[in-house]
């Protein structure tokens, strides 16, 4: 979900001719993200949605689909579908950008970890070449992984939708 709309806040600072879809699970959080988009200025180029990502039909949308820390709240078992069905909102040559910590971090890492692991509905936290693998397996390509914390196991996977 996009929360608080602050990830989409920065990328808009960043380039000013973004525009933007929020998807955010919970009503209440996306009425919030709606009314920080109002507050910094941005309803004209973002839009807060709610609904579940396995549900949306947004076919060939996007340049750009991000996944911030929060792929653990999707079982394993589901996340390569869940992969599919994000590449589907890429046009060709598009790009999925995916955080999350994976297994054999630092102790916050792993308790993150059982925390998805014994949460009904969410799994544990991926290994890194196993998150690769799964982003291939649902068809990305040139997909890389890169550390963000030296010393932990924080990464971003990059995949991009075949021209």
């Amino acid at each position: 979900g996009c929360g608080s709309g602050i990830y989409i806040k920065q990328a808009a600072i960043s380039n000013p001719q973004l525009t933007a879809v929020g998807l955010e699970l919970q009503a209440p959080v996306a009425a919030m993200a709606r009314q920080n988009m109002q507050e910094w200025g941005l309803q004209q180029r973002v839009t807060i949605e709610v609904g579940d990502v396995r549900e949306k039909n947004f076919a060939n949308s996007f340049d750009l689909v991000t996944l911030y820390n929060n792929i653990y709240y999707f079982p394993v078992a589901d996340r390569i579908e869940l992969l599919k069905q994000l590449r589907s909102f890429l046009k060709p040559g598009g790009s999925l950008f995916l955080t999350t910590g994976c297994q054999g971090g630092s102790l916050a890492m792993e308790l993150l970890n059982l925390w998805g692991a014994t949460t009904q509905g969410c799994d544990r936290l991926p290994d890194a070449d196993e998150m690769v693998s799964q982003m291939q397996s649902a068809g990305f390509v040139n997909v890389t992984k890169k550390s963000l914390l030296p010393g932990d196991a924080f990464y971003v996977f990059i995949g991009a939708q075949p021209s």
